[in-house]
């Protein structure tokens, strides 16, 4: 982008600002921005040379106008606010989104694009910006930054990837087709980074929480679908992450005080009752198929139990996983009449845990912080959420 180009748009520019900017001025801007290829944050960079940017005064928009401007768009029903502890959330409709973000041209959310970015090459980046006339070089970052503020479309790099590597790319993936035509390859890719960041958690929410949001993609290890949403760059840290997840969960869902083991080998974690008798135990293992509990497999978990002080009994001693074979029922049952008398070996999918946390959570956050009673978890052999239903019904 020469001086020249700048120099045009900026004069049109000004000439539009003086008497403010209307719907039509802005569309005739829009068309001449693309035409001279003026990313949006260039042109933003030239409205605060003008002095009219973030506001037409060039000052920062105050808190009143900010509340003003969000109830607008609250009574044209396009934002919902929702308040989530202590803070406000701003969410979008999902039968509006699709059509805004089609508005906008928006193909990926930021998190979504910068994902797909790591698979990419430096040289690619660079030659996709000097596609649309950016001529930059500099980190990764920073021409990811560039790409997405530019609105440079995530199908216009691709179609800048080597056809082998695409093809390599789709089939870690696991996508269907992967000798499909380029141009298909590139949309479920595309399809596949937007889906798989759907759950994405914005600015302000803590990790654990982001954690929390792929706890079941934890459990079965879904490495692909991890790695789209930038919850893992590595695959050594699934298990850590799932384990760090449930504690979490214990503590600021169920309300039990978790406690720290010293040494090694023991479970991944305990909690304590508000009655002090009972213990919680917890193990958790992640599987990218059903979880078998075996005779040899018990020993663990008997250590584990019997490792526990008295008078405290384990109760239960909980394993979740993403599912279990129908043999390790039998075998829970089996473990627990070698456990201390009153012990319970509960087997929980990762899912159905984290429903009971959400329910839980949704129940006494907001008022007692209650923790949950030991009986809703003290059984030994599978908890469904109907078991786990019923016994919410009888024990709380």
């Amino acid at each position: 982008m020469n001086a020249k180009t700048v120099d045009l748009y900026k004069t049109v520019l000004e000439a539009a600002w003086e008497d403010s900017v209307n719907a039509s001025e802005f569309r005739l801007l829009e068309r001449l921005r693309l035409k001279l290829g003026i990313a949006r944050r260039d042109h933003r960079v030239i409205e605060l040379q003008l002095g009219k940017f973030p506001s037409e005064s060039g000052a920062l928009h105050t808190a009143k106008e900010v509340n003003e401007a969000i109830g607008h768009l609250e009574r044209m029903g396009l934002v919902l606010r929702a308040r989530l502890k202590d803070e406000h959330i701003y969410c979008v409709p999902d039968e509006l989104a699709i059509p805004l973000r089609q508005l906008l041209k928006i193909e990926l959310q930021t998190p979504a694009y910068l994902n797909l970015l790591k698979n990419v090459q430096v040289s690619t980046m660079k030659a996709a910006l000097e596609a649309s006339n950016q001529l930059f070089t500099g980190t990764r970052e920073f021409l990811a930054s560039r790409l997405i503020d530019s609105y440079t479309s995530p199908k216009a790099v691709l179609k800048l990837v080597e056809d082998d590597q695409l093809r390599a790319w789709a089939r870690k993936l696991s996508l269907p087709n992967s000798d499909s035509s380029k141009d298909a390859l590139i949309r479920r890719i595309v399809k596949f980074y937007d889906t798989s960041t759907t759950k994405a958690i914005g600015q302000g929410v803590s990790r654990h929480e982001q954690l929390v949001g792929f706890y079941v993609e934890l459990a079965s290890r879904d490495y692909n679908k991890l790695r789209a949403a930038g919850v893992i760059e590595k695959d050594i840290q699934v298990e850590r992450f799932f384990e760090d997840a449930t504690t979490y969960l214990v503590r600021e869902y169920l309300f039990l005080e978790t406690e720290k083991f010293e040494g090694s080998n023991h479970a991944d974690g305990r909690a304590l009752y508000p009655d002090k008798r009972h213990v919680l135990l917890w193990d958790c293992k992640s599987s990218e198929s059903e979880y078998s509990l075996t005779e040899k497999s018990s020993r663990q978990f008997l250590a584990y139990c019997t490792r526990t002080s008295a008078p405290q009994i384990p109760c239960p001693m909980m394993i979740i996983a993403p599912s279990f074979s129908k043999e390790s029922v039998a075998e829970a049952q089996r473990l627990k009449t070698q456990c201390t008398v009153g012990t319970e070996i509960a087997l929980i999918e990762a899912s159905t845990f984290l429903w009971l946390c959400r329910q839980w959570h949704q129940q006494h956050a907001s008022t007692d912080k209650k923790p949950l009673p030991w009986q809703v978890l003290a059984t030994s052999g599978k908890l469904s959420e109907e078991n786990l239903k019923l016994r919410l019904k009888s024990f709380t």
